[in-house]
């Protein structure tokens, strides 16, 4: 068995003091070592992502519009969704806006992507980091 994560994060708008960012975050699971376009299904009986999006900076404000599934708090969007007897689980985001006075330095996509098989859960996890660097993250 085979699993893993992948995150993807895009800067939408990038003004000093405000950032908004979008992505995709998703996992899976397969069965043969290259059988990356599932040819034999191999669905865990439970299939959980969890996603934080943490915007780093001085007092950050986090704002989620209410058409994404993520909820926000200070510096931080999270999002946690189940399946069950699935290979994928994956979710698009868009819009997750942070402010700061002082400006935001660095975004992060943290996803976890975590299976059951026979009573076992196994975690796979990808990160992406976007940082400030001339004025653009």
């Amino acid at each position: 068995m085979y699993i893993s994560a992948y995150a993807s994060l895009s800067i939408e708008k990038d003004q000093l003091f405000v950032v908004t960012v979008g992505g995709y975050s998703s996992a899976a699971c397969w069965i043969q070592p290259y059988d990356y376009w599932w040819s034999q299904s191999y669905p865990s009986k439970q299939a959980e992502i969890d996603v934080t999006i943490k915007f780093v900076g001085i007092s950050v404000s986090v704002s989620v519009p209410p058409s994404v599934s993520f909820s926000g708090n200070s510096d931080k969007a999270t999002y946690t969704g189940v399946l069950y007897n699935t290979d994928y689980i994956g979710e698009d985001f868009s819009g997750i806006q942070a402010a700061s006075t002082f400006g935001i330095n660095r975004v992060e996509d943290h996803t976890a992507g975590t299976f059951l098989f026979d009573g076992t859960f196994y975690i796979e996890g990808a990160n992406v980091y976007k940082v400030r660097g001339g004025g653009n993250v």
